[in-house]
């Protein structure tokens, strides 16, 4: 019989947050394993993550329900282990401490056909914003329902970072934390802004490293 041994770190379990809660849309509630591209992937159709496995023999995909991987994590976390195994067969996962579940029946989404390949990320620009910045102004409109749209006020020096709340006429500008340095005369507007808000507006905690993510989840949470 057929199956796919797979490794992930911690750093990449809790990607099960963007999958869809939807019932009408089945497929998408569970974390796909995609054994070929050796990924672990999630969607909600507005969110995608898709994260590297680090270990992986075999080739057999499947779509893991999230009730499952919550349980798996749990088991793992619960025996402290130091990262999370699990196999999967043509119908089911297993993992230690006699786990077991089936999997979703059903064809998972081609994501690939929205995430930009390794060679578009050079005609990409990156943008760094610091979540607690974001998350106070977001709750500085209301609270954490609705939709927001963050956009750049200008692209030139001095420009803030605008939140909009759909349907309210209601706005919050975050403005940049110390004056903008000339530093690159040569470049364009929008490189000369978009470095500045990676060097400025993207932090690091007092403990260390956090992704957006854990961040994001640990404000909401307070």
């Amino acid at each position: 019989m057929k199956n796919t041994t797979v490794i992930i770190d911690w750093a990449s379990a809790q990607i099960h947050e963007v999958a869809s809660k939807d019932d009408t849309r089945y497929v998408l509630k569970g974390i796909y394993i995609d054994a070929e591209d050796k990924k672990i992937v999630a969607t909600d159709g507005c969110v995608i993550a898709s994260l590297p496995i680090k270990e992986c023999s075999g080739d057999v995909n499947g779509i893991v329900p999230t009730e499952a991987w919550k349980r798996l994590l749990q088991d793992h976390k619960r025996n402290r282990a130091t990262e999370i195994r699990f196999t999967l067969s043509e119908k089911h996962i297993e993992w230690d401490w006699c786990g077991k579940a089936e999997l979703i029946v059903g064809k998972y989404p081609s994501y690939k056909q929205v995430i930009p390949g390794e060679s578009a990320h050079k005609d990409l620009l990156e943008v760094g914003l610091d979540p607690d910045l974001l998350l106070r102004a977001v709750k500085a409109l209301g609270g954490k329902k609705g939709s927001y749209i963050v956009t750049l006020n200008q692209l030139e020096y001095g420009s803030p970072i605008r939140i909009n709340k759909a349907g309210v006429n209601a706005q919050c500008v975050l403005m940049p934390a110390r004056p903008i340095p000339k530093e690159y005369p040569q470049e364009s507007e929008a490189h000369r802004v978009i470095k500045w808000l990676q060097n400025h507006l993207t932090t690091k905690t007092g403990s260390g490293s956090q992704t957006v993510a854990e961040r994001i989840r640990k404000i909401l949470r307070a």
